[in-house]
């Protein structure tokens, strides 16, 4: 399993993204985008193979548009899987497809319990989408 420390990008406004420090110091880093808050259960937003959570900015403005809608606009959170975008590059050692399952599902378990999040809305694309539901199956409880 990856612990990971979390850097966060904090929206100064709808174009310009600036980093900040969460303040959380764990061993290795996963990089996230937050974009809004709220007492709902945040979205997580978690990309597919060989991309990083830039892949969903073009969305940004249609999922503020359709969330604004509603009374109580829920966080939403654009996370890098380690290794990828702005995450930290840990050594993989895995030697097989359940430890590298592993790998993803608990770093994304470990962000969330860093995170102080008790149940989360997931949504991904491609190998994302699949550790999103291994991650689902292990952890329903914060689905």
């Amino acid at each position: 399993a990856a612990p990971g420390s979390l850097t966060a990008w904090k929206p100064e406004n709808s174009t310009n993204f600036q980093p900040t420090q969460t303040g959380i110091a764990l061993q290795q880093s996963t990089n996230e985008l937050r974009i809004a808050s709220s007492d709902m259960s945040p979205i997580v937003l978690c990309h597919g193979y060989g991309s990083g959570g830039a892949v969903f900015l073009p969305c940004i403005a249609n999922l503020f548009s359709t969330l604004s809608s509603y009374d109580c606009m829920p966080a939403a959170y654009i996370v890098d899987w380690l290794g990828c975008g702005l995450s930290s590059r840990p050594r993989f050692e895995c030697t097989n497809a359940p430890e590298t399952e592993s790998f993803f599902v608990d770093s994304l378990e470990q962000w969330r319990k860093a995170m102080d999040i008790e149940k989360m809305v997931l949504c991904a694309h491609s190998l994302g989408a699949y550790m999103c539901a291994l991650y689902a199956m292990k952890y329903p409880q914060h689905i």
